[in-house]
């Protein structure tokens, strides 16, 4: 057991011919480890993991998955939260297969499907996503209704990726404040 809840189990043999492992790693972490690389935005829930390591170290050897049901990300800058979190991450020859899917708590349901490189520190990725009747909300800027997202990210997640698709707006109500058109002064003629 290690900080914050959690907890991990590793049995297995290594010093195998060629300096080759042959792990089985197993346990639970809550997803809350991950806040200090998130700004304001916080994690809620618990990561169920089934790893293995066979053969050299490294991320080429490490397979199986990672999983989460009924998690929650909170953003309070802008005043929203994704939960009910569904996702499986499955790790397999140096990359991720990630799907997950959530619901915003100001309604609607996005899904992230795709494959991220890990084998390269510029984690190439080619990701969908894909969301149905989302609302955002800012209560004194705007209320946006999306009846569709259809996106693709594709390319480096650390720089050189391009997000392409349709975005379906359905009904927008822009508000704009008195006070940013200026003082209270009349309009010259």
């Amino acid at each position: 057991q290690g900080p914050g809840g959690l907890i991990v189990a590793i049995a297995g043999s290594v010093g195998l011919p060629g300096g080759a492992v042959d792990l089985a790693i197993t346990g639970s972490a809550p997803l809350a480890l991950a806040d200090p690389f998130l700004g304001a935005r916080t994690l809620q829930g618990i990561a169920q993991i089934d790893l293995a390591l066979q053969g050299q170290p490294g991320l080429g050897a490490l397979s199986g998955e990672v999983t989460t049901s009924g998690a929650r990300l909170s953003d309070p800058r802008i005043g929203n939260a994704l939960e009910n979190i569904e996702a499986r991450l499955t790790l397999r020859g140096g990359a991720v297969q990630v799907n997950a899917t959530g619901t915003l708590v100001t309604g609607g349901r996005i899904g992230v499907t795709g494959r991220i490189g890990l084998d390269s520190p510029r984690l190439p990725a080619n990701l969908s996503i894909q969301g149905t009747g989302l609302r955002l909300v800012d209560p004194r800027i705007y209320e946006a209704r999306i009846d569709a997202v259809d996106l693709v990210l594709a390319g480096d997640l650390t720089g050189a990726s391009a997000l392409s698709g349709r975005i379906v707006l359905g009904e927008v109500e822009a508000r704009i404040p008195a006070s940013a058109l200026g003082g209270a002064e009349p309009i010259p003629e």
